[in-house]
């Protein structure tokens, strides 16, 4: 399951847990989309948290949001509190290239805002 909300106008919350299919992503995609026709560049806070499987279509769809969207992602922060999220956040730093993509433990929630926030390091 993938819940969407915004904590700035500027900055997306994703919370993945349980299974990730590719319906999740079709449902979120579309309030995506709209965040950033609104804003142009959308940085994203993404929370980790317990996910069992993350299916194929699921990482399509993914891969398919990202290269469509490819000048309107800004930073990805994501938060986890296990080590196979920190890879996926190196993946997705290989992936994504030249995006700044960083992982963050659960208990600093905080300090990935804060980097979020930070404009030094835009893209």
């Amino acid at each position: 399951m993938i819940t969407y909300s915004r904590l700035k106008p500027n900055i997306a919350h994703l919370s993945m847990s349980g299974e990730i299919t590719a319906d999740d992503y079709k449902q979120v995609r579309p309030k995506l989309e709209q965040a950033m026709n609104e804003v142009g560049v959308l940085n994203f806070l993404i929370e980790v948290m317990d996910v069992e499987k993350f299916t194929m279509g699921a990482a399509l769809q993914d891969l398919k949001f990202d290269f469509t969207h490819w000048s309107h992602v800004g930073k990805t922060a994501i938060i986890g509190n296990k080590q196979t999220h920190e890879r996926m956040a190196n993946a997705l730093d290989i992936l994504l290239m030249s995006k700044d993509v960083k992982y963050f433990e659960e208990e600093n929630e905080s300090s990935a805002k804060e980097w979020l926030n930070n404009k030094s390091n835009l893209h």
